[in-house]
């Protein structure tokens, strides 16, 4: 398709992320810029054409209609913890026992309402039912398969966290401003971390790195995925409940960085 165009300029990656022929199909490439976050890269392409980008605003346009569904589903009186368990790779996706313990934890120490968000998949109604089956003292509320996309949007805007591993509703709320804690062991959070909440990530990437390949973190490919069995067990769940009570030890206002592309 690159090749049949008859654009004069045919734009590609740098050098670092050109792979699979990439450079056989373009006449220039966006400029080099190391490693670096996905959404940053994608902003250099428009950068090429002489869009600079430096605030970051994402105007999701949420229905009366879904606000509706949410204030119908959620508790008002207390603030909420949201549990998006699933990724679409299930080798990207915690266990349920270190669910069930946040949500615990959540509910016990900080007077959290839990909400278990998933969509219509057999593997997330799997998930959130053993979640509830081993923490039914957490009062979980389960909305797993029961939203659809625009009433999901309404469900994590109303979040005071959200929890998930590299999946889209983390980006999601990331985008509707709403502190996410990424669980990320099969993937860097450096490139595909939800990009306003980064410093709550918990990374166990480097570790993987170094156990399965045998190399340091600056010498795998900027697009390395290290997607194997057991690797996001390497989370521990005592390093998650203490992302989570330093985050809400934080005041409100300080929770997120700056919406800015970084540079």
């Amino acid at each position: 398709l690159g090749r049949g165009l008859r654009a004069r300029r045919r734009i590609g990656y740098d050098r670092l992320r050109s792979r699979e022929g990439h450079s056989l199909f373009i006449n220039e490439r966006i400029a080099d810029h190391g490693y670096s976050h996905v959404l940053e890269t994608l902003c250099r392409f428009g950068e090429a054409l002489g869009v600079v980008v430096d605030d970051l605003h994402w105007p999701l346009v949420i229905p009366d209609e879904a606000h509706a569904y949410a204030e119908s589903c959620l508790p008002s009186d207390a603030p909420l913890l949201g549990i998006s368990a699933c990724s679409s790779h299930a080798l990207r996706s915690w266990s349920p026992q270190g669910y069930a313990e946040l949500a615990r934890h959540a509910h016990k120490r900080h007077g959290m309402r839990v909400v278990l968000l998933g969509g219509r998949s057999d593997i997330e109604r799997q998930m959130a039912d053993t979640i509830l089956g081993l923490a039914p003292d957490a009062e979980c509320v389960d909305l797993v398969g029961k939203d659809t996309l625009k009433q999901m949007l309404a469900l994590l805007s109303r979040m005071t966290v959200v929890v998930s591993p590299d999946a889209g509703p983390a980006h999601l709320a990331s985008a509707l401003g709403v502190p996410v804690i990424g669980l990320h062991a099969a993937t860097d959070p450096r490139r595909s971390g939800p990009y306003r909440s980064l410093q709550w990530c918990v990374n166990r990437f480097p570790e993987v790195v170094r156990a399965k390949r045998g190399q340091e973190l600056a010498q795998v490919r900027w697009s390395t995925r290290i997607e194997y069995p057991g690797v996001m067990d390497l989370i521990e769940i005592d390093e998650v409940l203490a992302t989570l009570d330093r985050l809400l030890a934080t005041p409100a206002g300080e929770r997120l960085a700056p919406a800015r592309l970084r540079r």
